[in-house]
């Protein structure tokens, strides 16, 4: 009688013991699964947040300050998927144009604070003094000149360090006069790449006029003078026409495993299109 109580009891003990551990599994699972579903809740949450920061450029009219701002994201964004060494997490901006952009230098005459522009077919001794400072000046490194400290910008020299003012070849080095210069930068109908080959490019100068195009001023002055009259060329930079330039986001793409904003493309437009 006394070993049938005692094998009840361990029979009982057992049974509570198991129905114990029982519970506390299924407590922990219950909490396992409501703290992935947490998880998960959290994630989409990022990642919609994550998302919205680039899907608040995906509009039909937007100018080109809005794609820099775009592009600086992207920047920023793919720097630190690269220290995570994270490639899916890049972001790739593509700009296709439907003109050419182009980086102008526009020589005026400063007089009384004010620069004016120089009339062709009358100023005859204002053409011979620039065509003077150009002679005497040709090989000046067009840093020096305009003063240029940062060289880390996308222009329309091929080397642009090493660059001199008779590198801008204005014509009237030659038979005829024009006071202004372009140089197409970014052309009808070419795109142009954050990423190449799904890569950050090493050689962004050359491969990636985009990563530069965010680091350029508006405008740089170059002051010179000759027999007593001032003069100036105003070069304005790809940046500051580009910021004005008229846009349109065609195309949204999404990384069919995180679920994040990866790619995203502008087009040229013209605004009342």
């Amino acid at each position: 009688m006394e070993n049938s109580s005692k094998a009840l009891y361990i029979a009982t003990s057992v049974f509570v013991a198991v129905l114990i551990l029982s519970l506390v599994v299924m407590m922990f699972k219950k909490m396992s699964d409501s703290q992935k579903a947490r998880e998960k809740m959290y994630d989409e949450k990022n990642i919609a947040a994550f998302n919205s920061e680039y899907e608040a450029f995906n509009k039909r009219l937007m100018y080109g300050a809005d794609v820099i701002s775009c592009i600086n994201k992207a920047i920023s964004n793919n720097k630190e998927a690269d220290d995570a060494n994270d490639p899916d997490l890049y972001i790739d901006i593509i700009v296709k144009m439907d003109a050419n952009l182009e980086e102008k230098f526009k020589i005026y005459k400063i007089k009384n604070g004010r620069t004016i522009t120089i009339d062709t077919s009358k100023d005859v001794d204002d053409i011979e003094n620039v065509i003077t400072n150009f002679k005497n000046n040709k090989t000046e490194k067009i840093t020096k000149l305009f003063n240029i400290t940062n060289t880390n910008m996308y222009t329309s020299f091929s080397n642009f360090s090493s660059a001199t003012l008779s590198d801008l070849k204005f014509s009237e080095l030659a038979s005829s006069w024009n006071d202004t210069q372009t140089v197409p930068v970014l052309k009808t109908n070419d795109e142009y790449s954050l990423l190449k080959d799904g890569k950050i490019p090493n050689d962004t100068k050359n491969d990636n006029p985009l990563g530069f195009l965010v680091n350029t001023r508006e405008e740089f002055t170059y002051n010179f003078t000759v027999n007593g009259n001032n003069y100036c060329i105003k070069w304005t930079t790809l940046f500051k026409e580009f910021r004005k330039k008229a846009f349109s986001c065609t195309n949204v793409e999404y990384n069919a495993d995180t679920g994040r904003v990866n790619k995203m493309i502008f087009e040229g437009k013209t605004k009342n299109k």
